[in-house]
């Protein structure tokens, strides 16, 4: 004879979501030409009184247009889902995206550059009862390098994006008096963006190398108090930086 299953294993409530986003950014770096104060002082490039015009009655300017931008494609679709009457909890998600940044320098040249990105996300929590609480989070991310920083020194092949994985362990208690939040985290981060000196006062981003992140957050707060919410926080990290040589990504000049 078989046995029926628990009834809490044949209950849950889910629900999903996709989608889709794109970005589209382009910024100009222009340097208006003015002339000297009567002191002998930089004026404001936004004071007219003493902006200065080309024969066509054009705005004077020191140089072409220096030129940056990035186009950004991104798939995301989630999943979230509720267990053991609602005490477990989990969310999960993927997300792939693609990304496009370019640079004309100042001398006409133009250097590209495409990334792709694949971000996962996991988050699990489970409440023990209506005080406590313990939760695992981990997840993909990636931080794109402003094209603009390397405007200056054209012809030059623009940085990776960084990309870096993040896992969580921690717990919460929260009742009418006091709410605390106590994890440990590890970070694993790639191409870590360095900004460098490039002369003439000038500076841009490169990709420095690895890093690992380690340590642990404790967050107590309480209950407010004639109007004031006592507050204390306390983190412990430790990171290591792996200098390496940077490998030069595909470019295409045109």
């Amino acid at each position: 004879m078989s046995r029926p299953l628990p009834i809490w294993c044949c209950r849950w409530k889910t629900q999903a979501e996709i989608g889709y986003w794109y970005e589209n950014n382009s910024s100009q770096t222009l340097d208006p030409i003015t002339a000297t104060l009567p002191g002998g002082g930089d004026a404001n490039p936004n004071n007219l009184n003493y902006a200065l015009y080309n024969p066509d009655g054009s705005r004077a300017y020191d140089g072409p247009v220096e030129d940056a931008g990035y186009g950004l494609h991104a798939i995301f679709m989630q999943d979230s889902a509720k267990y053991l009457h609602d005490k477990l909890k989990i969310i999960g998600g993927f997300k792939y995206a693609i990304i496009n940044y370019w640079q004309l320098g100042s001398d006409g040249s133009r250097t590209r550059e495409n990334n792709k990105a694949p971000l996962p996300h996991l988050a699990i929590s489970y409440d023990t009862n209506d005080h406590n609480q313990i939760y695992v989070k981990a997840e993909g991310n990636y931080r794109q390098p402003n094209p603009s920083n390397i405007t200056v020194n054209p012809g030059s092949s623009l940085p990776r994006n960084q990309y870096s994985v993040t896992e969580q362990l921690g717990y919460k208690y929260h009742d009418n008096h006091i709410m605390l939040d106590l994890s440990l985290f590890n970070y694993d981060i790639k191409n870590r963006p360095l900004t460098t000196y490039l002369g003439n006062g000038e500076t841009g981003v490169i990709n420095a190398g690895n890093q690992t992140a380690r340590g642990f957050d404790l967050m107590v707060a309480g209950r407010p108090i004639r109007h004031f919410s006592p507050y204390a926080s306390f983190e412990y990290l430790h990171a290591t930086l792996t200098i390496h040589p940077i490998c030069r990504p595909r470019v295409w000049k045109s």
